[in-house]
């Protein structure tokens, strides 16, 4: 071949070019490699040489095309590229052809440099693997010496009849449907599959090729069913493929069971069914061949993993779990139809066996179209193996459910049979949780309700006990139903266990009810019956543990006596506790008793209304004491507090961190409501003394100073009594009222005190966890500007009380003056002494009362001023409403130091 023959650049494919013209150089190409490939003769040689040569070359041409038209359609055998580069390497060094090897690995390398489409590389491999697997099948025929008898393509039955243009039209890249199977039925009517002897006579043989081409000029075609369930018997062998269909099938039969056949074995390494060496079968009898040996892969893995001494995957050792348990009983419901299934084949293959004269009762293609369902139902078994094989409890369930709901029919069938085993276990548990409270060992972790085991405290029974998993939730309980189904068993453990009530077989009818839920399957779960079951019994479980803390345990009347108490909605009660208590909270703090403080408030109980509270209140009721570090007086340490039984229910609703709230709330208040006492007091002494001595000791402009701060005060202390009680405290207590009424689990009635203790938290400048950064500080600078408005106040109190030990002891040294002197005969007369103690006294007067006043003023007013802009940028609108009603005239914003 001349330098000219071989393909140049310009004459590669080229995608952008027509599909047309690529046909045409796949056509040249494929020629040009025939016609190198071919022995090459010398220029001497006699006419019928060169015939025989072009015969070979036309021959090579259309077997070829053939190989490389089926390769198209054919799955792939291998796993790669580098796969087929082994095996063809691998045929070379058993021909002993070192130099072709050497030259093979140099020309795959420079294809891997040239050629970057890893799919390309792979076709063009898979393909030269094919020439040479049939050129090793044909190695011994009679094709190489005697050219003249047996190269001929009509003879061979090898596509007579292609032309160029059949040829452009059926190796396009996008094949057509009718010239493919054109070429698979020329492609079957070339190959026998009917078992004959190797060694037959050459006369025979002839004969066989003679029928053949007058059979090839009028095929039967086989259509639809009829071309599957006919036998390949009316195809023959190639001379080295001593093996039967029959055989096949026999090993076939073996393999669908996951055992090695006679010529088909499995391989441990690569988990794959593989032919014996010796056996060389066409591509398509081998595709069909690997096609049913998938099933006997897939019947493996579905085996493993149900006969695995049922144990659990992810503890090695120990018993599988229920759910898990399920589902490999449900898989052997499965494996025992698949057995069936192979006793009938079985069965056919001993009568065939015993009656040879008969027609075969099995065949490939009859195998093909009967595992058709055996082999979808594995495969989807497979698929759920894949994705379930780790998984466990309500994770598992989950998942076969969601490969339920594809959409494909019989796939719904097969895992809906799967789901009615899971469903079983799962209703057992889901059972013994609703009504008894109480989840099996084997349930602990697996169930979407997890229990912790740690000894908790009884005020977190409640709350930490037990725990719902979301992301074990089947699909098909919805999230509000999963959360109803915990509330049930929570409730009915907690009845047991903090309330001590143990006959509830008898309140819940609970023979009857699981009598009625015996015939449920898992359709009954999906159509709603056990959703109205899991409702019934959470609606009676919860409407029952409610009755039990309002009658037994007195819920309601222990939160009316916390709204009396801690938060001071008790006034005659308060007011006389505060009288009672107000010497001893005037000392230091560390000079206070306990039992001393305990002993006026039972006066101060039996004295008021609250004496006329049930004995369970009253004795609840106590008294605490804050740690003093010296400089507190009494009033900063006290709190009133209401204890609870340690082991009782009710702990677990006023828990300690909710009764802390309680006590920073009632220490606002209490700081309030002794701001609005003293202040009380002070205005009727201020009032009395104002009459008595102003004008007598001429102290009117001092006077007038301490009216005037004492009414910015007071309309400041009734101003934020009348919000807290009013606006914050009423309106809170009857949402929770309003609330409690709605309530229909321990749940519920637990958010809702604990939205009622928030919000009064958030109008008393309480931190809350729920709180920004920002908002906290918000709140701190308020609390600390009320707290500095209370210690003004008191501080102008201790003015006060100078003043009037002052103008007291003033009006005696006078009186005791006047009786001195007989005023009775020296009327209005005033000697220099008495002028001079005077002036002292009004010296006095203006250097500690009067700059002290406005010292305080000052300072008040700075500090109301605080308060009301803060309120006034405060986040909640009603804070903001407080602010103006506070400041409505702006009287206040005078005193701001920003202002012009």
């Amino acid at each position: 071949m001349t330098e000219h023959e071989f393909p140049c650049k310009s004459s590669l494919l080229d995608a952008s070019t027509d599909p047309a013209s690529n046909e045409v150089r796949i056509y040249q190409l494929l020629k040009r490699l025939c016609i190198t490939a071919c022995p090459p003769i010398p220029r001497t040689a006699s006419a019928d040489v060169k015939q025989q040569q072009q015969q070979l070359i036309d021959f090579m041409f259309n077997h070829s095309l053939q190989q490389l038209t089926l390769g198209s359609r054919l799955p792939r055998t291998l796993a790669d590229e580098g796969a087929v580069v082994r095996r063809v390497q691998k045929n070379l060094i058993q021909q002993k052809r070192d130099s072709t090897t050497a030259l093979f690995s140099e020309s795959v390398s420079k294809l891997d440099k040239r050629m970057k489409s890893p799919e390309m590389r792979y076709s063009l491999l898979s393909f030269l693997l094919r020439m040479m697997d049939d050129a090793i099948t044909y190695h011994n025929s009679t094709i190489i010496p005697d050219l003249s008898s047996t190269l001929s393509i009509h003879k061979m039955g090898i596509l007579s009849d292609i032309n160029l243009s059949n040829v452009t039209s059926g190796i396009s890249l996008g094949f057509d449907s009718t010239a493919s199977t054109t070429m698979h039925q020329q492609s079957s009517r070339s190959i026998s599959y009917k078992p004959e002897e190797s060694h037959t006579s050459s006369v025979n043989n002839t004969r066989n090729r003679s029928n053949r081409n007058r059979n090839r000029s009028s095929p039967k075609r086989l259509d639809g069913l009829s071309w599957y369930m006919a036998p390949f018997s009316h195809l023959e062998y190639g001379p080295t493929w001593k093996i039967c269909e029959q055989d096949l099938v026999r090993d076939l039969i073996f393999i669908f069971q996951g055992a090695s056949g006679t010529h088909i074995l499995w391989e441990n390494t690569t988990h794959r069914f593989y032919f014996i060496e010796e056996i060389r079968l066409p591509t398509p009898i081998h595709c069909i061949c690997m096609k049913l040996a998938e099933l006997g892969k897939l019947y493996q893995k579905v085996n493993l993993f149900v006969t695995d001494n049922m144990k659990d995957p992810q503890k090695p050792g120990k018993p599988a779990e229920l759910l898990v348990h399920a589902f490999k009983t449900a898989l052997k419901d499965h494996l025992f139809e698949y057995y069936r299934f192979i006793s009938v084949l079985d069965e056919k293959l001993h009568r065939e066996a015993a009656n040879p004269e008969e027609p075969p009762l099995l065949s490939l293609k009859r195998l093909m179209v009967w595992s058709y369902e055996p082999l979808q139902c594995f495969q989807m078994l497979s698929k759920v193996l894949d994705e379930c094989y780790n998984l466990s409890g309500c994770k598992l369930m989950n998942k076969v459910y969601e490969f339920s709901r594809t959409g494909h029919p019989e796939h719904a069938i097969l895992l809906n049979s799967i789901l009615g085993k899971l469903f079983s276990p799962f209703k057992s548990v889901l059972d013994k949780w609703l009504y008894e409270g109480d989840l099996p060992n084997r349930a602990i972790s697996q169930f979407f309700i997890m229990e912790n085991q740690a000894n908790l405290p009884s005020e977190d029974i409640w709350e930490k006990k037990y725990e719902l998993l979301k992301d074990q939730v089947p699909s098909f309980i919805s999230d509000e139903l999963a959360l109803k189904v915990m509330v049930t068993g929570k409730s009915i453990n907690f009845l047991k266990e903090k309330c001590q009530e143990h006959k509830l077989d008898v309140i819940f009818n609970l023979v009857d009810t699981l009598k009625n839920a015996e015939d449920e399957t898992f359709d009954s779960l999906i159509d709603g019956r056990v959703e109205n079951r899991i409702r019934e019994a959470y609606e009676q479980t919860c409407f029952y543990l409610l009755n039990v803390l309002k009658d037994k345990f007195h819920f309601y009347e222990h939160l009316k006596a916390m709204r009396r108490y801690l938060l001071l909605g008790q006034g005659d009660f308060i007011r006389m506790l505060m009288e009672l208590l107000y010497d001893d909270l005037e000392r230091d703090g560390k000079h206070i008793l306990k039992h001393n403080l305990m002993t006026l408030m039972g006066d101060a109980v039996r004295a008021t209304n609250a004496r006329f509270d049930e004995s369970y209140i009253i004795d609840q009721l106590d008294i605490t004491l804050m740690p003093s570090t010296g400089g507190e007086k009494g009033w900063d340490i006290f709190s009133l507090f209401y204890h609870f039984k340690p082991g009782g229910p009710l702990i677990c609703i006023f828990s300690m961190k909710v009764m802390i709230s309680y006590l920073k709330i009632f220490n606002f208040i209490w700081r309030a409501q002794r701001t609005e006492f003293l202040l009380s007091k002070a205005w009727k002494n201020l009032q009395a003394c104002d009459r008595k001595w102003a004008q007598s000791l001429d102290l009117g402009e001092v006077f007038h100073l301490s009216h005037k701060l004492i009414s910015a005060m007071i309309h400041f202390t009734r101003q934020v009594h009348y919000y807290l009680s009013s606006e914050v405290l009423a309106c809170s207590w009857e949402e929770l009222q309003a609330r409690l009424l709605k309530a229909t689990d321990l749940d519920q009635l637990r958010e809702a005190h604990q939205s009622f203790l928030t919000t009064v938290s958030t109008h008393c400048f309480v931190k809350i966890p729920s709180m920004t950064e920002e908002e906290c500080y918000t709140d701190n600078e308020l609390s600390i500007r009320h707290r500095g408005i209370s210690d003004e106040v008191v501080k102008y109190i201790s003015i006060l009380d100078d003043l009037y030990v002052r103008c007291e002891a003033e009006k005696h040294r006078r009186h005791n003056f006047r009786l001195k002197a007989n005023i009775g005969s020296r009327s209005g007369v005033i000697d220099v002494e008495e002028r001079e103690e005077r002036l002292k006294f009004h010296i006095a007067i203006e250097e500690n009362i009067s700059p002290n006043l406005r010292i305080i003023s000052s300072a008040l007013m700075r500090f109301l001023w605080g308060f009301v802009r803060g309120l006034k940028g405060h986040r909640n609108p009603n804070m903001r409403l407080f602010a103006t009603r506070l400041d409505f005239n702006g009287f206040f914003q005078r005193f701001d130091p920003d202002a012009d």
